[in-house]
């Protein structure tokens, strides 16, 4: 069966960027997803496109087809009062916060995660990039399963 739109595909996979490893799944903790709903980056998605299982491919994103560049603009100074009742220990340099932005022209809101940079009593500085902007990415991946989905599954938009 071949990977389309609609299909539940099982990989493992190696993912490095400037040959350190990022990130592994192995046969006994693979990655599962829904394939064509967004669940993943779509240029890695387009490179399992039609493969069965079995199959073995390695392949590099640019920065741009991952996660995109670096942009100065999302290191934001976020005022202290913003993390007021926050646990002792939730403030540290380097941890990941998840972070409501509202847009001020719809009023909706959305989670974004922020890389903490610095702390002080005013602020605290956060990088709200993607911590794999800017990097290109290589991928070593071994297609272990691929199944149709549920129509739970295709309506929910995740696999069950």
């Amino acid at each position: 069966m071949e990977i389309t739109k609609h299909k539940v595909v099982t990989i493992q996979y190696i993912l490095t960027s400037d040959q350190q490893i990022v990130q592994e799944t192995t046969e006994d903790d693979p990655f599962t997803f829904l394939f064509g709903v967004g669940e993943t980056l779509p240029s890695f998605e387009a490179q399992l496109e039609n493969k069965v299982k079995g199959d073995k491919v390695s392949f590099a994103l640019t920065a741009e087809e991952a996660y995109g560049e670096r942009v100065d603009e999302m290191v934001q100074e976020v005022d202290m009062e913003a993390f007021q009742g926050a646990p002792e220990g939730a403030l540290e340099v380097g941890k990941i916060l998840p972070m409501q932005m509202v847009d001020p022209n719809t009023h909706l809101s959305q989670t974004v995660f922020g890389t903490i940079l610095e702390i002080n009593t005013e602020f605290v500085k956060m990088d709200f990039n993607h911590p794999l902007a800017g990097q290109p990415l290589e991928y070593e991946v071994e297609i272990l399963d691929v199944r149709d989905a549920t129509p739970s599954e295709i309506d929910h938009g995740h696999v069950h």
